[in-house]
C-alpha cells in the first residue's frame, strides 16, 4: 500500500503497460497514490527514447526540433534497425499515450536537464508540473583518490571517449573529421557496441592506427586509470543526450572537454567550464576546437597547463552530489 510509486526510465526494461498496471491498481485500491516519473530520455516525447529519427533510405541520425506532430511519428524512421521494428515502436507509443492516455497516471516529472524540462514543459503545460533534479555522481570518492598529471615536455593532445558505440554518439563523424586534421593528437576510445567494426574499419582505411585507439570494454576503475592519462574528454553525439554525466566525470578529473554544441551536452559543458563546443559533423568546427584545446593544452609560452576557466570544482560538487539530489527528492516527496 505504497504512498508514492516513483518510476525510473521503464521504457528499456519494461514497456508502458507499467503505467497501465498503476491505473488498475489505483482503481481496486482507491487510494490516492502518487506517482512520480524521472525522465532519463525522450521517451515520453516521441516514439525514440534518444529525440531523433532516421533517414528513410539511409541509417543517418537526424534530431528532431520538437516534440513530433502525428504526421512524423507515422511516417519517420524510428529505428535504425529498419521498418519492422520502427512501426512496433510508433504502434507501442501510439496505443500508450495517444489512445490510452497513460501518461496522465504520472503525477510529477523530474528532469535531469534544463533543456530536457523546457521540451516536457511544452508537451504537459499545465497537465503535469516537471521540475529539474540533476543526477548524483556517486564516483566522486573514487575520482578524489585518483590524481591527473601531465608530462610538459609532451606536445600531444590525448583525448578519450568513454561510452558505448552507436551511431547517435557521432564517432564516426568525428573520426571523419579527424583524418583531415595535422597536429599531434591521440584519441583512445573506450566502450563496445554494434559500431565497433565500422569504427575499426575507419581508422584503418584512413591510416589512422597509430592515433585512434579502441580498447574495448574496460572496468570502471580502468577506465578512470586511462581519464588520467588524457587532457581531454570527447562526446559528439549527434542526438541531444540528456545530462551526461561523463562530462561531470571527465571535468571532476581535470580534463578539458570536447563536446556537441546542442541539448544536454550543451547545458552541462556550462555547468563544468573548460569546454570546447563542435557540430561533430562540420569538419571546420572540430578543427577549430581540437586547435584551441591543443594550444590550450601544450602551449609552449606556460610553465604549466593554462587554467581551465569557469570552472567551480566545489559547485560542481555540490550540484552532483547526493546529499543534493536526496534533499532535493525529498522536497519533490514532501509536496
Amino acid at each position: 500500500m505504497p504512498d508514492i510509486i516513483h518510476i525510473h526510465n521503464y521504457y528499456n526494461c519494461l514497456s508502458p503497460s507499467v503505467l497501465s498496471s498503476i491505473r488498475s491498481y489505483r482503481r481496486q485500491n482507491g487510494k490516492p497514490i502518487k506517482v512520480v516519473f524521472t525522465a532519463h530520455d525522450f521517451h515520453l516525447l516521441c516514439p525514440f527514447s534518444l529525440f531523433v529519427h532516421y533517414g528513410i533510405f539511409s541509417n543517418r541520425c537526424l534530431r528532431l526540433d520538437g516534440a513530433p506532430n502525428i504526421f512524423q511519428v507515422l511516417f519517420y524512421k524510428w529505428d535504425v534497425r529498419g521498418f519492422p521494428f520502427s512501426l512496433a515502436k510508433k504502434l507501442q507509443w501510439l496505443y500508450a499515450y495517444a489512445v490510452n492516455d497513460l501518461d496522465r497516471e504520472i503525477d510529477h516529472i523530474i528532469s535531469p536537464s534544463e533543456f530536457m524540462e523546457g521540451l516536457l514543459r511544452e508537451r504537459y503545460s499545465w497537465l503535469i508540473p516537471v521540475s529539474v533534479i540533476r543526477n548524483s555522481f556517486i564516483g566522486m570518492d573514487a575520482i578524489d583518490s585518483l590524481k591527473r598529471s601531465r608530462d610538459r615536455n609532451d606536445k600531444t593532445l590525448k583525448m578519450v571517449f568513454m561510452g558505448r558505440l552507436s551511431p547517435e554518439k557521432g564517432l564516426l563523424e568525428f573520426i571523419e573529421c579527424l583524418r583531415k586534421i595535422d597536429m599531434d593528437y591521440t584519441f583512445k576510445i573506450i566502450g563496445d557496441g554494434h559500431l565497433k567494426q565500422d569504427i575499426l574499419k575507419m581508422v584503418v582505411q584512413y591510416g589512422l592506427d597509430d592515433r585512434v585507439v579502441l580498447t574495448g570494454q574496460l572496468e570502471h576503475h580502468l577506465a578512470l586509470k586511462e581519464l588520467c592519462l588524457s587532457d581531454a574528454l570527447v562526446l559528439p553525439s549527434t542526438c541531444y543526450e540528456n545530462a551526461p554525466l561523463s562530462l561531470v566525470e571527465g571535468a571532476l578529473m581535470g580534463l578539458r572537454l570536447i563536446t556537441s554544441s546542442h541539448g544536454g551536452m550543451k547545458e552541462v559543458a556550462g555547468l563544468c567550464g573548460g569546454a570546447y563546443l563542435i557540430e561533430p559533423s562540420d569538419c571546420q568546427s572540430v578543427k577549430g576546437a581540437l586547435k584551441r584545446c591543443h594550444e590550450d593544452t601544450v602551449s609552449e609560452d606556460t610553465v604549466s597547463d593554462k587554467p581551465i576557466e569557469d570552472r567551480d570544482v566545489g559547485l560542481l560538487t555540490s550540484a552532483f552530489s547526493e546529499n543534493t539530489y536526496i534533499e532535493k527528492l525529498i522536497s519533490v516527496y514532501d509536496n
